[in-house]
C-alpha cells in the first residue's frame, strides 16, 4: 500500500527538477494581440508570451474556461498530445494556452509540430530556475486571484480572472472535465 501513494509522488519530483538543456534565446518576438501577432506552428520563431499579454489576451473578457497548461518537455508524466486532444473535445468551452517553462526550442518546436497547436515560452525575464519561473509568472498572471494550488499545479482554468480548478497531468480524465463545466 505505501509503494502504490510513493509512485505518483516520485513522478512529480521527477519533473520538479532543473533542466540541463536550456537553450539561451537570441531572438525572440513577444506575443502581442494588440497588434496582430499571432502564434504559428509553421516557423521555428519564438513566441514569447508575458503574464500581461496572458491576462489581457486570454483571460479578460474572455466567455470561456481558460486553461493555461505550463508545459515541460522534459517530464515524461505530462502528455501534451493527451491535453491537446482534450482540448479537441471540449474547444466550444476551453481557450487553451500552452506556455513552455524551458527554452528548449527545439524539443518545444518538435511536439509543437506534432500537436499542430502554437506553444509560447515563458517571459525569460524571470528566473533561470524553471519552477520559480513558473511560480512567479503565474504570480504576474493571476494577481490577485493567484493560489498556492495554481502556483503548483501544471494545469490552471480560469473563468472571469478566478481559478477554477487545478490539475496535473494525471488529473485530466474525463470525469474531470464533466465536472469543469
Amino acid at each position: 500500500m505505501r509503494l502504490l501513494f510513493l509512485i505518483p509522488f516520485l513522478g512529480l519530483i521527477s519533473c520538479s527538477v532543473k533542466t540541463g538543456a536550456n537553450q539561451k534565446m537570441n531572438s525572440y518576438k513577444y506575443f502581442d494581440c494588440q497588434n496582430n501577432i499571432t502564434p504559428t506552428t509553421e516557423t521555428e520563431e519564438v513566441l514569447v508570451l508575458k503574464a500581461k499579454e496572458l491576462r489581457t489576451c486570454f483571460l479578460e473578457n474572455s466567455d470561456k474556461i481558460v486553461w493555461i497548461s505550463s508545459y515541460w518537455q522534459g517530464c515524461s508524466s505530462q502528455d501534451i498530445v493527451k491535453q491537446k486532444s482534450f482540448f479537441d473535445k471540449y474547444k466550444d468551452k476551453l481557450a487553451f494556452v500552452i506556455v513552455s517553462e524551458t527554452f528548449d526550442i527545439k524539443e518545444v518546436k518538435e511536439i509543437e509540430g506534432k500537436i499542430n497547436y502554437p506553444i509560447f515560452f515563458i517571459d525569460p525575464s524571470y528566473n533561470n530556475s524553471r519552477l520559480k519561473n513558473s511560480s512567479e509568472y503565474m504570480k504576474d498572471v493571476l494577481k490577485e486571484n493567484t493560489t498556492d494550488e495554481a502556483l503548483k499545479h501544471t494545469s490552471v482554468f480560469v473563468k472571469n480572472g478566478k481559478v477554477l480548478k487545478v490539475a496535473y497531468n494525471a488529473d485530466l480524465t474525463e470525469d474531470f472535465f464533466r465536472s469543469l463545466f
